[in-house]
């Protein structure tokens, strides 16, 4: 009797299922809105005694229209003013109310969401977060924005309509519920934040428990004075996050900074590598759960001035300025104040995932986009990959198996139960081939099956029992698994075929151990007989055993290739695209893979999201013009290069166009570059007709518009992105509005834009690296028609030239092309931008390409402390020790490392220890002295909250002039060779900020292993 275990013999595909990640970069979140969900049916929330508000309401807000009690969920509710009916939307918990009644939040939206739903407003920002929560605890209202071509920034200020309308919604809604007024939040993000801080300005802020203005800066109409004296009163948290390309982080901050030179208190978190989308941290974190369970738990001890400096002259304000706050069931397990930093930072989180089902494609950029990725970057990615799976990652069960054989004449079932397997990746490697296939490996160590019972039946009545018995095998020497796969594409998913399949089970390295007991029951064997046969037969099944693993390969690779990912890649181009205040959706679609001797390509369709309430249709298609040989041709060893079509800017544009997105007032342009425009005096001078005295009382706007697409055009050029802007599209109109009356137009201005991008890649010491604008040519913008609507003139040339000044003030102040770029993450690492550069349409690509190149980041020390740091380092897990190095205050020791290194100070630690710790590859770890502190220790630097002092020595450090090929030769001095370090090692000396640069230096040889 030979009994086979399929699948038992070795854990085949389990340790295939490590190949699944290694196709499968790990994707951006896409950008698409999350779709209104119809309320779910849900049992009634529990009758409480109403809580009745104590402090002053705002004088002259209506009773509410409605009085029935709303159900548990969302639900779309409806006031009736002297104005009419208008819809907005309430969040009720599903949990019966605090005995003091539930938390409530105000939430005010962004721009794109403005209209007359009722529901649109809650698909961005708050309320996918309540949607994805079931155990929300607060009530929510959602008022909307009624005007979609109205002011942005000012839109929620109590002195406008929507403003006003959106606090007698909210008096309405706690008249439905009980509402605990000293747990009234008001919430905002981007438009919503501007209003946050408009409301807090202008209106009443005892009204308010807590505000939280995300995304949001100073409009023109905002008194800072008034904001400042508010946020004494009402505990304000500020957020932004440092990639924001819409209201860009500086915006942010100096609106924080003015109103603390005002004396006012505001909790400021910088949220690292978030865009504009910064509310999916902010609304998800513990600390806005926490606000709502007490409000003041965001309230600085005292007024503060300047990021990160707290004046302790100032004082609490008196207690009869500050709002009746009851303690609530749970307070003390808060965070206290003094828990909190004035300024911190958070992480990005991506907690809230676009709803994929959803996402309805309008336009399709057909070989949009490309990845090409090295061999000796795959075979790193690939190994890191390997190493980084824990312990137990191949350990599992395998079902129950049965089997029939003959022995002596008679048929036997056996039945196998209780059966586990494990072993441990040890290395694994992805390598390209010509004749478009890819080879995989995979090294495996101490893998082993083992049975627990094995239940043997026969005729006659007569049974028998043994086990636990095991197989192990790689005791010795890794047991490989060599697998040749054919990438391909079909209906946009990754299919991978097994060409071929090497895998062995070395006979001095293949074990059976047991069985621990058996037992017969008149069975024709004797016990030991019975135990020999099984042991014997596991040997002899050994061959088959090799079979299995090799059988199990085909299935296991059909679903294998499903979710690869290109991530977003508007942010390449994204920055190219400066009128909306939109970031588009997104979302890639792989279109073609290949395999060469020198790595691996894949080419993607760009599908871009049509909104939400365009009925579904089949997407238009255009043809992006990317091709395998301009992959193949792209990207360095050990590098990943990713190519964009800049037609992407062009479709963008287009598609923006037709939804009306890309208009706004002069106004509200973040930063107020268009300043001179909107001067009254100045729009009369464009339309001489408005000097008439029956326009003298009359409000006048200038607003720009994007009627047409904007085309990006990519130049050759290796050093550095070239790319010329190209519209005759936008349009200027000036509008005056009457005492009594609607906007009117009094003339259009038709302008052409001609605007040379030079963009590269800058770094900030070893912080982030950034795309900076580099000195070029003047944008040219030129009047290309002028009708009047009022009088018979309009002045195109002066047009021209005030919007051309505001647009070379936008550009060279926060700018709608430089800001922190994003690392491309892929199991095993997080890759860098190194390069950018670009190629013309003579490529065959549509419009040309634009490039960017990647690296596996630089392993950093930075001595930021007064003390020298003597240290030695290796490479994980067994290379050789190297040094002593010396590290003196001021200097960066960086190390092109491929494995994680362990660090040992040299001397006593601090602590008393010996200072070890391993150095994660592509980090930069600072040797400084903590707060409170007296000796200095070594941390990664994202464990520090100090990345704000960049911004306090240099506001901008991405508008730093770009580095242009032969203009800028680093100082760099090598430091000794690290004998067991593989990679380099240098030393930059200088500010700790300053740019470490690696041209010119060798990398040294292989590390001797022990």
């Amino acid at each position: 009797m030979a009994p086979v275990l399929p699948a038992t013999v070795f854990p085949a595909t389990v340790v295939l299922l490590a190949l699944g990640g290694l196709f499968a970069p790990t994707p951006a979140t896409a950008q698409a809105l999350p779709a209104v969900r119809e309320p779910a049916v849900q049992e009634p929330v529990a009758q409480a005694p109403a809580v009745r508000e104590q402090a002053a309401r705002t004088p002259g807000v209506a009773p509410a229209e409605s009085t029935s009690r709303p159900p548990a969920g969302f639900s779309v509710r409806t006031l009736a003013d002297e104005e009419g009916e208008h819809q907005y939307s309430l969040f009720v918990p599903r949990t019966p109310p605090p005995p003091g009644g539930y938390p409530i939040v105000l939430f005010l939206h962004g721009a794109y969401e403005r209209g007359t739903d009722g529901e649109r407003q809650t698909t961005v920002g708050l309320g996918p977060i309540v949607r994805d929560d079931p155990d929300f605890p607060a009530v929510v209202v959602f008022p909307q924005v009624e005007d979609p071509d109205g002011r942005i920034l000012p839109a929620w200020n109590p002195d406008r309509p929507d403003g006003a309308r959106a606090l007698k919604i909210l008096e309405q809604a706690e008249g439905l519920l009980p509402i605990d007024p000293a747990h009234r939040v008001l919430a905002g993000w981007s438009m919503g934040g501007y209003g946050v801080l408009g409301q807090l300005a202008q209106g009443d802020p005892l009204r308010w428990s807590a505000a939280v203005s995300v995304a949001s800066g100073r409009s023109i109409e905002l008194d800072v004075e008034a904001l400042a004296a508010a946020s004494r009163v009402t505990p304000l948290w500020v957020v932004a996050g440092s990639s924001d390309r819409f209201v860009p982080f500086i915006e942010t901050q100096d609106t924080v900074r003015a109103i603390r030179e005002f004396g006012g208190r505001v909790r400021f978190t910088q949220v690292r590598n978030a865009g504009h989308d910064v509310w999916k941290t902010a609304f998800s974190s513990d600390r806005f759960r926490a606000i709502l369970q007490n409000p003041r738990v965001v309230a600085p001890r005292a007024a503060n001035e300047g990021p990160g400096e707290v004046d302790q002259t100032l004082v609490e304000p008196p207690a009869d300025q500050l709002p009746d706050v009851d303690p609530v069931p749970g307070e003390d397990a808060l965070p206290s104040e003094n828990q909190l930093p004035d300024e911190d930072e958070f992480d990005r989180l991506e907690t809230v995932a676009a709803p994929l089902e959803n996402f309805q494609p309008e336009l399709i950029l057909e070989r949009g986009a490309f990845v090409r990725a090295d061999n000796a970057l795959l075979e790193k990615l690939v190994r890191q990959y390997a190493r980084s799976l824990p312990a137990d990652s191949l350990t599992g069960t395998i079902p129950d198996q049965n089997i029939t054989r003959d022995a002596l004449g008679h048929k036997i079932h056996v039945f196998f139960s209780g059966i586990r397997y494990s072993g441990r990746v040890t290395d694994a490697a992805l390598i390209g081939r010509a004749g478009n296939y890819v080879t995989a490996r995979v090294e495996v160590v101490d893998a082993s099956v083992t049975v627990q019972r094995i239940f043997m039946r026969a005729p006659l009545g007569h049974r028998g029992f043994a086990g636990p018995i095991a197989v192990r095998a790689g005791v010795r020497r890794p047991l490989v698994l060599e697998v040749d796969i054919r990438p391909s594409v079909v209906n946009n998913e990754l299919k991978l075929t097994a060409l071929s399949t090497r895998f062995a089970l070395p006979p001095d390295d293949y074990f059976v151990c047991g069985p621990g007991c058996v037992d017969e029951d008149g069975l024709f064997l004797t016990e030991q007989k019975l135990a020999k046969t099984l042991v014997e037969g596991l040997y002899e099944a050994r061959s088959q055993g090799e079979q299995a693993v090799r059988d199990a390969v085909p299935d296991f690779l059909q679903n294998a290739g499903s979710g690869v990912s290109l991530g977003n890649p508007a942010g390449l181009t994204g920055d190219l695209l400066p009128l909306p205040l939109i970031e588009p959706s997104i979302q890639v679609q792989l279109a073609g893979v290949q395999a060469d001797e020198n790595g691996l390509n894949a080419i993607f369709d760009l599908a871009i999201g049509a909104p939400e309430d365009h009925p579904p249709h089949p997407p238009r298609r255009e043809d992006g013009g990317v091709t395998f040989d301009l992959a193949t041709g792209a990207g360095k060893p050990e590098g990943l290069a990713v190519g964009v079509s800049a037609s992407l800017v062009r479709v963008l544009s287009g598609q923006l166009v037709e939804e009306g997105v890309p208009r706004i007032d002069a106004r509200d342009v973040p930063g107020n570059p268009l300043a001179r425009l909107h001067e009254r005096e100045n729009l009369i001078r464009i339309v001489p007709g408005l000097s008439r005295p029956e326009y003298a009382d009359d409000e006048l706007r200038a607003r720009l518009t994007l009627v047409g697409p904007m085309s990006a055009i990519a130049q050759d050029s290796r050093e550095n992105a070239l790319v010329r802007m190209e519209s005759d599209a936008v349009e200027l109109t000036i509008d005056h509005l009457p005492a009594n009356g609607d906007w009117q137009r009094a003339g259009v201005v038709r302008l052409a834009l001609r605007q040379p991008i030079r963009a590269a890649v800058r770094k900030n010491g070893s912080y982030r690296n950034f795309l900076a604008l580099a000195e070029g040519e003047a944008a040219r913008i030129a009047a290309l028609d002028a009708q009047p609507v009022i009088g018979d003139r309009v002045d195109g040339d002066l047009a021209a030239t005030l919007v051309g000044e505001g647009w070379d003030n936008w550009l060279d102040d926060e700018g709608p092309f430089s800001g922190p770029l994003q690392d491309f993450d892929l199991p095993g690492a997080a890759l860098r931008i190194e390069e950018l550069n670009s190629r013309g349409p003579a490529t065959g690509a549509t419009d040309g390409l634009v490039i960017a190149e990647f690296t596996v980041p630089d392993t950093a020390l930075e001595n930021r402390s007064e003390l020298t740091l003597t240290y030695r380092v290796r490479e994980e897990p067994n290379g050789a020790w190297g040094g002593p190095f010396t590290l003196a205050p001021g200097e960066t020791h960086t190390y092109k490392v491929r494995e994680p290194l362990r660090f040992e100070q040299i001397g006593v630690a601090p602590d008393g220890g010996d200072g070890a710790r391993t150095l994660e590859v592509g980090k930069t770890y600072q040797f400084h002295v903590p707060v409170g502190a007296v000796y200095p220790t070594l941390d990664a630097a994202h464990d520090l909250a100090e990345e704000l002092s960049l911004y306090q020595k240099d506001p901008r450090p991405w508008r730093q002039r770009a580095p242009i090929a032969g203009r800028e030769v680093p100082t760099v001095t090598a430091a000794p060779p690290a004998a067991g370090v593989r990679g380099t090692v240098r030393t930059v000396r200088g500010p700790v900020q300053g740019p470490a640069l690696s041209r010119g230096v060798t990398p040294l040889r292989s590390p001797v292993r022990n």
